[in-house]
């Protein structure tokens, strides 16, 4: 337990740090999330229990060089492999907005990273974007 609170509070400050130099602000949530989007001019729409949203992400180390090529994810509420802490923040997203969002491991990959190119005990930047099945637009 001790080591678990010692590893979050490294990443948190070093996401910290990363957070001071980005020319954005983000909003904190309670459970250790940070994300920032570019506000629009029209009404935000949010998903909710109904709703049949499309994800595109885009998974980044802090230097900002991708993981992965970003992918496009259909039901990502019910996919396993998205990180805790996207699913929990796609919440606070409007549809249809480019987000930035960094997190802790503690809600990423943890202790065991991915499996492949994420290492374990890594923050990690996403580049999100949520739409819903019935749009055609892609980001």
């Amino acid at each position: 337990m001790v080591k678990n609170r010692a590893q979050l509070a490294l990443e948190t400050e070093v996401l910290e740090n990363w957070l001071t130099q980005q020319n954005i602000p983000f909003t904190q949530t309670p459970y250790g999330v940070w994300y920032s989007y570019t506000n629009v001019d029209k009404p935000y729409k949010y998903i909710d229990s109904t709703s049949s949203p499309v994800l595109y992400l885009n998974l980044l180390k802090l230097d900002g060089t991708p993981y992965y090529e970003g992918k496009r994810i259909d039901n990502p509420l019910s996919n396993q492999s998205i990180p805790t802490g996207i699913l929990r923040v796609m919440q606070e997203i409007p549809i249809g907005v480019e987000a930035t969002v960094a997190m802790p491991s503690l809600v990423a990959y943890g202790a065991t990273g991915d499996g492949l190119l994420i290492p374990p005990n890594t923050p990690l930047i996403a580049r999100i974007f949520i739409t819903l099945s019935s749009q055609k637009n892609n980001p």
